[in-house]
């Protein structure tokens, strides 16, 4: 049984750009010493049991990789609310890259104002509509500001697929590639063919591949669902990591910038920037009002804890 004497949840909605809705819950842990909030924001599509399990396993006190971080968040609130002070506050949170889910979204301005706004870094998400891509990303990034790509294709293609994408782009968007996120599925023997042909560093993210250490140079770690500190043991030295939040809420972002902040302390020299800035693909809403990112960098959302004081605590919390 998880260490808390009770949890209440309230549930949300975010609403993305595009039309999308998705959900989840907030909540509210009371431990013996006080009580700390989390997010809890599951992608059935990615492995997650439903939220409707989440909440009635938490209700029986049996903790998911969901909602045990949510768990974990929540005692790191917890204990910013206790010493009445944010959590994030006296933390180096490093620069973030930015976020592209729709491709046909981009255009030379936005390039130009998120250059100047001081992003050097993009990822962008690939694979659905493959023609397309190649077509926007020859066409905008080959005389666009040198950015810094990260091609995440979510596993969507297989090994042929993705070598007729990649053979697709301009030389100069090829040298601006960092690295290329779970590019096929879980066969291993075709990451490492990717690889060798491609002289491209191959990043993990859901993809179960396994003898890691020769197929991919890249673990990207979200705090919502994984121990990052446990997943660093985990993976030979060889292997550099990044922290992305789960596009979930903004309380969830701030629990990843918190990770990101500890992981760049621990292991600057195998960490990546992290990818901590979503909130713009969904319509705006009275918390992610409150973050006031400085270009690339997340700043801490007034409060203690992980911040958002009020707005917590005037939340219709349902006990479970």
């Amino acid at each position: 049984m998880a260490d808390f004497k009770s949890v209440a949840y309230s549930p949300y909605e975010l609403k993305f750009k595009s039309g999308q809705v998705r959900s989840g819950a907030l909540l509210r842990f009371e431990f013996s010493e006080g009580h700390g909030f989390a997010d809890c924001h599951p992608w059935t599509e990615f492995g997650d049991i439903a939220l409707s399990d989440q909440l009635k396993n938490l209700s029986l006190g049996i903790l998911t990789n969901l909602t045990s971080c949510s768990f974990a968040c929540a005692k790191i609130d917890c204990d910013g609310r206790l010493a009445k002070k944010n959590s994030l506050a006296d933390l180096d949170i490093p620069r973030s890259h930015y976020l592209i889910t729709q491709m046909d979204s981009v255009s030379e301005t936005h390039l130009s104002d998120l250059w100047t706004r001081g992003y050097r870094d993009l990822k962008l998400k690939v694979g659905r509509e493959t023609e397309n891509e190649i077509s926007v990303l020859n066409g905008l990034f080959k005389d666009s500001k040198s950015f810094q790509l990260r091609l995440d294709f979510n596993g969507l293609l297989n090994i042929d697929k993705s070598r007729n994408f990649l053979s697709k782009l301009d030389s100069k968007i090829i040298s601006q590639i960092e690295f290329i996120e779970d590019p096929i599925a879980e066969n291993a023997d075709d990451w490492f063919e990717l690889q060798d042909e491609l002289g491209l560093t191959l990043a993990r993210d859901f993809v179960d591949v396994k003898n890691s250490e020769a197929h991919y140079f890249v673990r990207v770690a979200k705090p919502a669902v994984q121990d990052v500190l446990k997943l660093v043991r985990e993976e030979p030295e060889s292997v550099e990591l990044l922290v992305t939040s789960y596009m979930d809420h903004p309380l969830g972002q701030a629990h990843a910038a918190f990770n990101a902040a500890m992981l760049h302390k621990k292991i600057p020299d195998r960490t990546l920037l992290p990818g901590l800035l979503h909130h713009h693909v969904y319509e705006p809403n009275a918390f992610s009002e409150l973050l006031a990112n400085d270009g690339p960098i997340f700043k801490p959302v007034e409060g203690t804890g992980f911040g958002f004081d009020q707005l917590l605590e005037r939340q219709a919390w349902k006990t479970l």
